[in-house]
């Protein structure tokens, strides 16, 4: 919603939800009963993923960051010891480890600027081995988040994660040992630290980072999402806290899948002759180059990339391209649309993914010829997009069309996709998303469990709220109930009900089923009860201190019932939800009576015997 919180609502619930009971450490009591308050922070899970395909050793586009990883890549116009988009990367997440900002060594930058301040890290006197120690427990405590990392692009490296899948041209890596440095993994586990020191240290990180990402093969990009899933699976095994831990995915990648489903890579050719057009001679195996005659123009654009392909894949108005021309890299939209629906994938099973894109924004120029945005750029910048928005909603041949040409330049991502064209964009980004995460990290109110257990009703109920990011001003509440076992353990983290999911709007017709929200006031010294409603006339735009009716009508439908917003059940922060069932029949107290007798001797024990058991909980929205 938009606009102040309204203090005016107080709203009574017939339901609740989970949050988390169990963390390192164990329950912390605050009352004493069944009713005990808990306020835990279960540290999300955040998986990094970097691309190392063999793009990734190109040239980065932006300004200089200095030659980190030592390699001298020449090609693609690039000049000898010139920076590639890993070094770019080494330098900015470097800077992001390194949370607390300090430096190894007064006079020193907080970052690496050479190759030795990356490599060397054998001896404490080599330049490396400092900017390694730099990285502490600190740097923990600032972020607080767990970390693990994949590496995807690597030739004959696999991630097999126990689960019946091998993913090829991946790995979760191993921070080498060395003499100095003991050797570990980076896959996080379920009985790790939820709190610093965490097991997967950020100096690890930052050695499995600089040892294994080096630009090699095709970009699995697809298949990562699923060893994503397999990686996430396994972190939560033996994890006290896991039904409230949140997952997130960062990937890093500079382009497009080049191997979908398949175990065979091919680079796509998106640009070629059509119509009577003659080959082109620049055309060759890495797919697009700077140079050929056809490339970038809109008109000579195949999205599938395969120049020969039908029309569906080109702009082109004389039809087809060239057969006789190169035809290699087919199959491109459903590359692109698998990773749609992998990211899906992700979503289904809790994950929320973030996607940075290197590179991305204009080609990087050559020569003579001027850097600029491409048909197949902004393509592939859709595509990101829709991978991020975890929906699932593949791009149409229409879509691919509208994009390419710069009708369609919406962002459908959600926020969780950016594009960076330099180490200064790339840090912007990537801080935005760890600052996203962090925001986003949700707090509960209390848990309430009926004082009676019985064998039919031995549940656990919970509400739980997520604070929004800014500017926003909704937080979106849940509710939902659970079965406990005899013991008192959670028996399935798969809820009875949600009201949430009830109020929203998939959920949830009202023009036929309106919500219902109440307000109270006085009249003749009696309080009487005021339905939130446009045709409640006493409910005016003076009483709510707004301009006109129609800005009345608007805050109660839009802002206190959110009749046309998806989410509608507002955050619980700051209420202590209360279990209303049966009157307690050996309850004693002044004024209250649990005397049998019938018709108006009846007590109120006995009156409400039989009433139905309600969970009131307030909310904020």
């Amino acid at each position: 919603m938009s606009g102040t919180r309204s203090p005016y609502v107080r709203r009574s619930m017939t339901a609740m939800l989970l949050a988390c009971l169990l963390v390192a450490g164990g329950f912390r009591a605050v009352l004493a009963d069944d009713s005990d308050l808990f306020k835990v922070r279960a540290t999300p899970n955040v998986l990094l993923i970097l691309d190392s395909s063999a793009s990734m050793g190109w040239n980065s586009g932006g300004s200089e960051v200095g030659n980190l990883d030592g390699v001298s890549d020449t090609s693609r116009g690039m000049a000898a010891g010139a920076s590639s988009r890993v070094d770019v990367g080494l330098k900015v997440l470097y800077e992001l480890l390194n949370a607390d900002n300090t430096v190894p060594q007064s006079g020193w930058p907080p970052y690496p600027v050479t190759n030795a301040g990356v490599d060397t890290e054998t001896n404490s006197t080599d330049n490396g081995y400092k900017y390694n120690m730099n990285i502490t427990t600190a740097d923990e405590d600032k972020l607080k988040l767990r970390l693990g990392l994949l590496v995807y692009g690597l030739s004959g490296a696999t991630y097999g994660p126990v689960y019946g899948t091998t993913y090829d041209l991946m790995k979760v890596p191993t921070a080498a040992a060395t003499v100095s440095w003991p050797a570990y993994n980076m896959q996080i586990n379920g009985t790790d630290n939820n709190l610093p020191p965490f097991n997967v240290s950020y100096r690890s990180v930052w050695r499995a980072i600089k040892q294994s990402w080096t630009p090699q093969d095709y970009t699995p990009m697809d298949k990562s999402l699923l060893a994503a899933r397999d990686f996430m699976r396994k972190a939560v095994e033996n994890d006290n806290s896991a039904a409230c831990r949140k997952k997130y995915v960062i990937l890093l990648t500079d382009g497009e899948d080049t191997i979908g489903a398949g175990t065979t890579g091919t680079y796509p050719t998106y640009y070629g002759a059509v119509g009577s057009d003659t080959c082109s001679t620049y055309q060759n195996g890495l797919g697009d180059e700077i140079g050929d005659p056809y490339y970038g123009k809109l008109d000579h654009f195949f999205a599938d990339g395969n120049p020969p392909g039908a029309v569906t894949d080109n702009l082109a108005p004389t039809g087809v391209g060239r057969a006789s021309c190169l035809s290699r890299g087919a199959g491109q939209k459903a590359r692109d649309n698998l990773g749609v629906t992998n990211s899906k994938l992700l979503a289904d099973n809790n994950i929320i993914l973030f996607i940075v894109g290197l590179g991305m924004k204009d080609d990087g120029g050559k020569g003579a010829v001027a850097a600029a945005d491409r048909p197949h750029l902004k393509v592939l910048r859709r595509v990101i997009q829709r991978m991020a928005q975890q929906a699932g909603t593949v791009l149409t041949d229409a879509e691919f069309r509208n994009v390419a040409s710069g009708t369609d330049n919406a962002d459908v991502s959600g926020g969780r996709a950016f594009f960076a064209s330099n180490a200064d964009e790339l840090k912007n980004a990537l801080t935005q998303a760890f600052a996203t995460i962090i925001q986003d990290t949700e707090s509960f109110t209390s848990p309430v469990v009926p004082s009676v257990r019985t064998t039919d009703n031995n549940k656990l109920y919970l509400c739980q709220f997520k604070p929004a990011v800014s500017p926003e001003t909704f937080w979106e509440g849940f509710l939902k109930s659970y079965n406990l076992l005899d013991n008192g353990a959670i028996s399935s983290y798969t809820p009875n009900w949600s009201a949430d999911l009830r109020l929203n709007a998939t959920n949830r017709v009202y023009s036929t089923n309106p919500r219902n929200v109440y307000t109270s006031r006085v009249s003749s010294g009696a309080w009487v009860r005021e339905s939130f409603t446009t045709s409640n006339t006493w409910l005016d735009n003076n009483v709510l201190q707004v301009a006109s009716a129609t800005a009345k009508n608007n805050l109660i439908d839009n802002v206190i019932k959110r009749a046309t917003q998806a989410k509608r059940l507002g955050d619980t922060y700051h209420s202590t939800p209360v279990l209303v069932g049966a009157p307690n029949l050996f309850y004693n107290d002044y004024g209250f009576s649990s005397a049998l007798g019938t018709g108006a001797t009846q007590s109120f024990a006995q009156q409400y015997g039989q009433r139905k058991r309600v969970l009131y909980a307030g909310g904020n929205d």
